[in-house]
């Protein structure tokens, strides 16, 4: 059961996607995929889903409106990923979290 102090802050839609480690552990999340990943990976993995599905032909009709706020979303994602990893960063000079 999720910690009751998050379920009434969160939406049924924002509960869909969450999982019990996700609200009660998030720096073992944390943890776990920076060591596995590290700074650079998530960085490279993203870039080449961008190019296949800007190159795919799903998305020839896209007008530069919707390329636009793809790349703008894949922008603002890897910003998100710094800034986790120097969050992640900082937790390991304390030591990694108790899974």
């Amino acid at each position: 059961m999720l910690n009751a102090k998050y379920i009434h802050s969160l939406s049924a839609d924002e509960l869909w996607y969450l999982n019990h480690e996700s609200v009660e552990n998030p720096l073992a999340v944390l943890h776990r995929f920076f060591s596995a990943y590290g700074l650079m990976t998530p960085h490279e993995r993203l870039w080449e889903l961008v190019k296949i599905c800007l190159g795919s032909p799903g998305t020839e009709h896209w007008t530069s409106a919707q390329r636009a706020g793809a790349i703008q979303f894949v922008e603002q994602l890897q910003e998100l990923i710094k800034a986790n990893y120097v969050l992640f960063l900082s937790l390991e000079r304390k030591g990694p979290p108790v899974s």
